[in-house]
């Protein structure tokens, strides 16, 4: 960034972001059941186990919440073509929210689990649920917890970076 020029956008990945993002909404809010794994059965045939617990619908006002906030940005991004210093704090809060979140659901109670209903319409054996809750869900259990304290970490050091731009953009205006 040279001196006195704007904190310029680059609006194919704000674009990228936003198709992300409203995946992930349209997943989470209307297909959660779609969140799995195939596992393979002893007769050699494979079934697919949603994941996420009932536990995970708790957290999908605060997810909505994230998001819509994350989609009204890039829309404001898209539109200036370039950072204000606004838009700036806003992503910082974003990013704090975001960090809060991650922990909140790594502290809570876990996104991860077997649906016992979804187990009884197909017929599993009770001993492969019995494994699966014994062996699978638990470390599945841990890196979902690993993976959302890392984006906890990344959305420190993404405020972090914000700051520090935040800073220059001050330090910009003041010298004009």
């Amino acid at each position: 960034m040279r001196s006195g020029q704007p904190l310029q956008i680059n609006k194919s990945l704000a674009f990228l972001e936003a198709v992300l993002i409203v995946a992930l909404v349209v997943i989470a809010n209307l297909f959660p059941e779609c969140v799995g794994i195939t596992y393979p059965l002893e007769n050699g045939e494979r079934v697919f186990l949603p994941l996420l617990s009932a536990d995970f619908s708790r957290y999908l006002p605060w997810l909505n919440l994230l998001w819509a906030a994350m989609i009204a940005l890039i829309v404001l991004k898209m539109r200036r073509g370039y950072w204000t210093r606004a838009m700036l704090w806003a992503n910082i809060i974003i990013a704090a929210y975001m960090q809060l979140l991650a922990f909140a659901m790594v502290l809570g109670p876990s996104i991860i689990g077997l649906n016992p209903s979804y187990a009884a319409v197909q017929a599993l054996p009770e001993s492969m649920l019995l494994g699966l809750e014994a062996t699978v869900i638990p470390r599945l259990s841990t890196v979902v917890d690993a993976m959302l304290t890392i984006l906890a970490f990344i959305a420190l050091i993404d405020a972090y970076l914000k700051l520090v731009k935040v800073a220059r953009f001050n330090d910009l205006a003041a010298s004009r």
